[in-house]
């Protein structure tokens, strides 16, 4: 195919695909290899490019015409006492959705593909801390990650417990939030990341890989942007950017039946809420916008700027790294890069009463797919 060249700020007609590939069938044209399809054949687009005269490369999508596997899912109906959970797959989201059934008693994780990402922000995203310096990261495995974060259900029903201890939050789909990396991997083995992923036989995770033969793990810190980003280069990942610092402007957030509204300097919302809330990002993966901190596997540094290939974090360290920020928190905060960390101890409880130094924290579940 030609290369076409296209004058800045006027739009353009993309050019039809002309390839076939056995076994797969076309669906369309992403920015960024091994992505969702963002563009379809002969879309009409306008500023493909952030810059004048900059070169981009569009990449055709393939989908597999037999693609079987697409979302994991493990039943934990059978409870604490279980001596395994089956696992099975699913080719595509069922056709009554992701009813409560797989936000309770299953666990459902999405398949990634791996590609190349801007992790990070750029200079000019409204909102931007300096340890989110911009620099390029490619993840060269693919991996499953959590479309929910875990609930309260889910942790009960591994663990045998609810660690929550204000009661009028106890709701089986809301995310599991007053836990610690720790009670997550446990302290000993569990704190050796990155020298070992091995965890702590009577940690959560401890539990769950003797119960399924699988090694589940948190998300690293650039395989949970990665996926957070779905392909989106803006500061949330449905193509939205904040659109000021005012303090006290409201202004829809990602969409007004879910997470609905917020403003910058006041509360996003009093507390974490249910798992599924708000719309799904383009790889269907829901909530990684301000319901609660999600712990991941990195010690917590900065980002520097140099190029890196399946990052770790640092060797040791003092805190872990959280990503996705805290329900009370200012729409500021809550965007895709921003970066925030406690010690793999910390564990808060919710007593009813709260000030801008909570902070929720959950996770959601990573599978390294071989």
């Amino acid at each position: 195919m030609s290369d076409l060249t296209v004058k800045y700020d006027q739009s353009v007609t993309l050019t039809a695909n002309v390839f076939t590939r056995s076994g797969y069938a076309y669906d369309g044209w992403a920015v960024v290899s091994y992505q969702d399809a963002i563009y379809r054949d002969k879309a009409t687009v306008k500023n493909l490019a952030s810059t004048q005269g900059a070169v981009v490369i569009l990449y055709a999508v393939w989908a597999k015409t037999t693609d079987d596997k697409l979302y994991m899912i493990i039943d934990l109906s059978r409870g604490a006492s279980a001596s395994s959970y089956p696992v099975s797959y699913l080719a595509d989201v069922p056709d009554g959705g992701w009813t409560d059934v797989y936000q309770t008693t299953k666990l459902v994780l999405r398949h990634v593909y791996p590609g190349t990402f801007n992790m990070g922000s750029p200079s000019t995203e409204l909102g931007r801390a300096s340890n989110e310096t911009l620099h390029e990261v490619t993840l060269t495995k693919p991996f499953y990650i959590g479309v929910f974060a875990c609930s309260q259900k889910q942790w009960s029903l591994v663990t045998g417990a609810n660690p929550m201890t204000y009661e009028p939050q106890k709701i089986d789909n809301w995310v599991q939030c007053e836990v610690s990396y720790n009670d997550i991997r446990g302290s000993s083995q569990g704190a050796e990341w990155p020298a070992s992923n091995a965890v702590d036989g009577s940690s959560f995770l401890g539990k769950l890989r003797s119960k399924t033969g699988l090694a589940f793990d948190l998300p690293t810190e650039a395989q949970w942007e990665y996926a957070c980003r779905a392909g989106t280069t803006t500061a949330f990942n449905l193509g939205l950017d904040l659109p000021s610092l005012n303090a006290g402007e409201v202004w829809d957030f990602v969409n007004t039946n879910g997470i609905a509204r917020c403003s910058y300097g006041t509360m996003f919302r009093a507390t974490p809420s249910g798992v599924s809330i708000g719309k799904p990002n383009a790889w269907g993966i829901f909530a990684m916008h301000g319901n609660t901190w999600e712990w991941c596997l990195d010690w917590y540094s900065n980002l520097g700027t140099a190029a890196a290939t399946d990052p770790t974090g640092p060797v040791s360290g003092t805190s872990r790294v959280l990503r996705g920020s805290s329900s009370i928190h200012s729409g500021d905060t809550c965007r895709s890069a921003r970066r925030s960390s406690v010690g793999p101890s910390y564990r808060f409880e919710f007593n009813g009463t709260m000030n801008n130094s909570t902070e929720f924290v959950g996770f959601r579940l990573c599978l390294p797919d071989k």
